[in-house]
């Protein structure tokens, strides 16, 4: 038999054996999920260090395979989130990639996933591993400085990175705007909202779409925010007294939050529904601190 035709039988063995255990593993998670049950309960924990060994030495065809589960299963773990859940699907990524770690779909999806599950850290992880495996991609460091200032609150290290992505060759140009933007706060968040727009316009998993719609929404909020805080103290200077309803700025832009704008108590201009949020977590914080001085 010649090497080609042992390659092409080999290809049809493995295929054949993934087909059957795809099955079986199907049938099983059917089983569990009409029993109600889910979550790690009904998948199996993969180990990354042993899958490349276990590949038969077809480990990109493996990771194709093992690129599927993970695709069936974001949207169900992203509607039921658990750290469970994020976990199973961050060691199936990073499985992934160490069977194939050439190939630029899990480094650049994968870590989006993550970010969805609020699991920063493996987002991080896996944007990270891109930007080695690729060094002239200026996605990467995009991604990782996006992550530092939407997620982290940290801009200088979101300027920093933003500026290599800049640099790499075949950047877009509006990388080198948004690098800077981060010159000041208006400008770092103007650069957040391109980033996120863009990232609306190519994707298409409905759970991505979602968040970054929500931290679209949020990130436009605190920057129209900004802006009318700026305008009530200019109204306040011009009048020598303490503005009292919003409505007297005049026009306003649409709340992103849907709530409609008030003046907090701190005097600044927010959304009703972000000043409620704010409230809560601040009550939350106090009984922690009070909890914990007992």
């Amino acid at each position: 038999m010649s090497n080609g035709a042992r390659s092409t039988l080999g290809l049809l063995l493995l295929a054949g054996v993934l087909g059957g255990l795809a099955h079986r593993v199907q049938v099983a998670v059917d089983v569990l999920r009409r029993a109600g049950v889910t979550g790690t309960a009904a998948r199996v924990m993969p180990n990354p260090a042993m899958l490349r060994a276990a590949s038969m030495g077809q480990p990109t065809v493996v990771a194709d395979f093992l690129w599927v589960r993970v695709a069936l299963n974001f949207a169900e773990i992203a509607d039921h989130p658990t750290a469970d859940g994020s976990h199973w699907l961050q060691l199936m990524i990073r499985g992934i990639l160490a069977l194939d770690p050439s190939w630029r779909t899990p480094y650049f999806y994968g870590g989006s996933m993550m970010r969805v599950l609020d699991n920063i850290d493996g987002s991080d992880e896996i944007f990270a591993a891109g930007a080695a495996a690729f060094p002239d991609d200026p996605y990467f460091p995009f991604s990782l400085g996006m992550n530092a200032y939407l997620y982290r609150q940290d801009a200088t290290e979101a300027a920093r990175l933003l500026s290599v992505a800049a640099k790499r060759p075949g950047a877009p140009p509006w990388y080198r705007s948004a690098a800077a933007g981060f010159l000041n706060e208006h400008g770092q968040r103007g650069a957040a909202l391109a980033y996120l727009r863009r990232q609306l316009q190519t994707e298409n998993e409905p759970a991505v779409r979602a968040s970054l719609s929500k931290k679209y929404k949020r990130v436009l909020h605190d920057e129209l925010s900004a802006r009318l805080t700026d305008r009530k103290a200019a109204w306040e200077a011009k009048s020598g007294e303490p503005l009292q309803s919003v409505q007297a700025l005049g026009e306003l832009p649409e709340d992103p939050m849907g709530a409609g704008w008030i003046i907090a108590p701190d005097g600044v201009v927010r959304s009703k529904k972000v000043e409620t949020t704010l409230a809560a977590d601040l009550r939350n914080d106090e009984r922690l601190m009070l909890t914990s001085l007992r």
